[in-house]
């Protein structure tokens, strides 16, 4: 199981209009979740389905970076669930 695990949230709009967020020694996957409720509260329903529905996975591998702008820095949260595990073929 992934040990890695970051709630949901959105950085300080003083932060700056940009976040990077960067992937150094390992494959992640970041979700990025929109503005609104939680569907799933339950640690075991959010690693198998995640917060909401409408939640979208980024597959970050490793030395990789994901800029947020716009709306996706202002309005929607990144988390990392727990559970999730990334598996890729070496190139």
């Amino acid at each position: 199981k992934s040990f890695f695990k970051l709630d949901p949230h959105l950085d300080p709009v003083g932060d700056g209009e940009c976040v990077f967020i960067v992937s150094l020694l390992s494959n992640a996957v970041m979700t990025l979740v929109p503005p609104g409720e939680f569907d799933r509260t339950r640690p075991g329903e959010i690693s198998l389905k995640s917060w909401t529905d409408q939640d979208v996975d980024v597959l970050m591998r490793r030395r990789s970076m994901l800029l947020l702008s716009g709306r996706a820095r202002t309005s929607w949260r990144h988390a990392i669930r727990t559970g999730v595990q990334v598996e890729i073929e070496a190139e």
